[in-house]
């Protein structure tokens, strides 16, 4: 590729580092309920009190 593009540089693009992060906690999270039994309202349910 570097004999196509030899000034090419590598650029971090936040938005879907962050967006590749949440997708991966998002899943440890389904599967982590899937294995212990947590009701699908516990995340809200925790994300509320937190809130107040």
């Amino acid at each position: 590729m570097t004999e196509y593009l030899p000034q090419a540089e590598v650029t971090v693009d936040w938005f879907h580092i962050v967006q590749t992060f949440t997708k991966r906690l998002d899943d440890v999270r389904k599967k982590e309920r899937r294995e212990q039994g947590h009701p699908k309202s516990l995340r809200w349910a925790l994300l509320w009190t937190t809130r107040t």
